[in-house]
């Protein structure tokens, strides 16, 4: 049963030239009410060109109210 309190997200990290660490929240897929579905999100995103290379996580936040 999905966590009432949380939400899912599809965080993206990627390293720059210089070694930099980024994380960006892929805000336009999500939210997701659980940690599962995000993983299938994930695993369609994988497929495409633009995230092949990407890291993709899921990622849980407390809702808002």
């Amino acid at each position: 049963m999905p966590d009432a309190e949380y939400e899912w997200w599809i965080d993206q990290r990627i390293r720059d030239e210089y070694g930099v660490l980024h994380v960006t929240r892929l805000f336009h897929y999500g939210p997701f009410r659980d940690e599962k579905a995000a993983e299938r999100q994930i695993d369609e995103l994988k497929r495409t060109e633009r995230y092949r290379r990407a890291t993709l996580l899921p990622s849980k936040q407390r809702k808002q109210d």
